[in-house]
């Protein structure tokens, strides 16, 4: 087993396993909050990414302080849009400022 430390965006990926064959790569928290959320810019990208990482049979690790960061974004989502719905199930209108 060899480490071989790379950086690879989305649009590299499928390249990069065709003269790499890594076992694992480490994931940050912003691939794993948009490959969760839906409604995430880059959504779309990441579940292909995670798609790619398992046709070629590589797993996704993270750390504790990702997992951490990850579920403190889930939280903080869902906290706001729970208010929303609140306000919404009141009649009230709202703004963001």
């Amino acid at each position: 087993m060899r480490f071989s430390p790379s950086i690879c965006g989305f649009k590299e990926l499928s390249s990069y396993f065709a003269k790499e064959k890594p076992i694992g790569c480490f994931v940050d928290t912003s691939v794993l909050f948009s490959q969760t959320y839906p409604l995430d810019l880059f959504n779309e990208e990441s579940e292909r990414a995670f798609e790619v990482l398992a046709d070629h049979g590589v797993s996704a690790f993270t750390n504790i302080n990702v997992r951490a960061e990850f579920l403190e974004n889930h939280r903080r989502v869902l906290i706001a849009e729970c208010l929303i719905d609140i306000l919404e199930s009141w009649g009230l209108r709202w703004t963001v400022f």
